[in-house]
């Protein structure tokens, strides 16, 4: 199957999903849907992103997919959230990343550097 009908059939999986929550342990566990977890998690090793930034060496990675950004957690867990819009996704997905390289910036610093900046 082509990567634009995986993309769109996840789409259309997940608007007309009713908000439920897949219950069991697993890569997927807590996803809204689990086949659309499956199939944004292979469209992601598959290299269709838009964008990326982290590591799960680093605590998570986080993936953009035309309205989903993905997660992976240094676990193996997965997931993903749904927008709107790609504009949307987009920001939340930078929103995320100004968040990660925050955290990441102030973790190379000293705990006294930290303090005398006002972060904890």
């Amino acid at each position: 199957m082509a990567m634009a009908n995986v993309y769109q059939e996840a789409v259309e999986l997940l608007e007309d999903q009713v908000h439920a929550v897949t219950p069991g342990p697993g890569k997927f566990e807590g996803t809204t849907d689990e086949r659309i977890a499956t199939r944004l998690y292979s469209l992601s090793l598959d290299g269709a992103l838009d964008d990326q930034f982290g590591s799960t060496d680093e605590g998570s990675w986080y993936g953009l997919i035309g309205r989903f950004v993905i997660w992976e957690d240094s676990q193996g867990f997965f997931g993903y959230d749904w927008h709107d819009s790609e504009g949307e996704a987009k920001e939340a997905f930078l929103a995320e990343a100004a968040e990660y390289e925050g955290i990441k910036f102030r973790s190379h610093r000293s705990p006294l550097e930290n303090r005398r900046r006002g972060q904890s």
